[in-house]
């Protein structure tokens, strides 16, 4: 494990052993939010391949209450163009910062957030239009990855639309105050096959279309009722279980659309893939049209670099109070780091090394080491 030599606050970064050299230090992004969270930081890059996804889904633990606030800074995760579409679904750098899509993270929660060009949100109360901001999440397997206008092998999606009446979902009357939904397709089917083969479509009550069918356990859903008003939309949003947005220009100052999804909603992994797209709304769930969606997945580190000594012998394990420290940290001895959610302890001291990276690197002996002829 390497060993830390200055540690910043929360870190996000993505593995730095198979990345390119365009990691970047991510500059904060500041919120007027009166109730945001603490400051983080992190690295990002654009690519990942299979070698990098570290995690198989691990089974749900269940609901996590909503986190207390939003965060009072975002760390810049990409910037886009200012295109030719519907400009409340545009998504562009109106802050002149270099960045339109942001992102940060706790022990407990992934928050993501886009810039659009104009005030988002609904349009109309139509059946159908421009409605809709989306994030899938690719967590292991084969790396999720943009073909045509839409996307393939994505483990989930949280998708953010006004579609139905909230007073009465699955009603579909559009009221303009918004609702978020989690859904998953482990088997890669495509979310539209998995869930959206009806009117009004199955992802709105939980029953999934392809194996395994009916409720998943994954699913989660929020509707906007806490703020905004029916039919006129306004401020609005919900900080549910797992789940949660708000679109509230007044107090995050500027355009903005900011979601979260807990780590345990995803299946814990210790990083993340994130292809994002606005869309407008109907039955083909994976589609990211050119206007607006980004050219390659973000991804993100969430776990922490933990070491593989024998346990208890040595504290490894986090149970053990085993030592650690974010895979952020700027500071560290060797070329490579990796994270883990827990430390992975072997008689040799090999067991971080065969589950993940070899980053054992940080001290190397150029000749023997010739034992002392008289003691110190």
């Amino acid at each position: 494990m390497k060993r830390t030599i200055f540690s910043l606050v929360i870190v996000v970064m993505l593995i730095m052993t198979m990345l390119p050299t365009d990691i970047a230090v991510a500059r904060g992004h500041r919120d007027r939010s009166p109730t945001a969270t603490n400051e983080t930081e992190t690295q990002t890059t654009t690519t990942q391949t299979e070698n990098d996804e570290l995690d198989s889904i691990i089974s749900l633990a269940g609901l996590v209450a909503p986190p207390s606030g939003w965060p009072a800074e975002w760390i810049p995760l990409d910037t886009d163009d200012n295109e030719n579409c519907d400009t409340h679904r545009n998504i562009a750098d109106m802050d002149d910062d270099g960045y339109a899509l942001y992102y940060n993270v706790d022990s407990e929660y992934i928050y993501l957030r886009m810039e659009a060009v104009t005030a988002p949100g609904w349009p109309s109360t139509k059946p159908s239009g421009d409605a809709r901001y989306k994030w899938w999440f690719n967590t292991g397997g084969t790396p999720a990855y943009v073909s045509g206008t839409s996307v393939y092998e994505a483990e989930f999606l949280l998708i953010l639309e006004d579609l139905t009446d909230n007073n009465n979902d699955p009603d579909m009357t559009r009221d303009l105050l918004g609702e978020l939904t989690l859904m998953d397709d482990f088997n890669n089917d495509g979310f539209r096959a998995r869930w959206d083969s009806s009117n009004p479509p199955n992802y709105t009550i939980n029953d999934a279309q392809t194996d395994p069918t009916g409720p998943s356990p994954w699913w989660r859903r929020v509707l906007g009722l806490v703020t905004g008003t029916p039919g006129v939309g306004g401020p609005q949003g919900v900080m549910g279980s797992d789940i949660g947005y708000r679109i509230d220009n007044s107090t995050t100052g500027g355009n903005f659309v900011d979601i979260y999804v807990s780590r345990a909603a995803l299946g814990d992994p210790t990083s993340v893939c994130i292809i994002w797209a606005t869309d407008n709304q109907n039955s083909n769930l994976d589609q990211a049209p050119n206007c607006d969606r980004p050219e390659e997945p973000n991804c993100i580190m969430l776990g922490k670099d933990y070491g593989d000594a024998p346990d208890p012998t040595y504290p490894t394990v986090m149970a053990s109070n085993g030592a650690c420290h974010d895979v952020g940290d700027i500071y560290y001895l060797g070329a490579a780091i990796d994270a883990e959610l827990d430390g992975i302890p072997d008689s040799n001291a090999i067991g971080d090394d065969n589950d993940n990276v070899d980053d054992e690197d940080g001290v190397v002996f150029t000749t023997a080491l010739t034992r002392a002829s008289q003691p110190l």
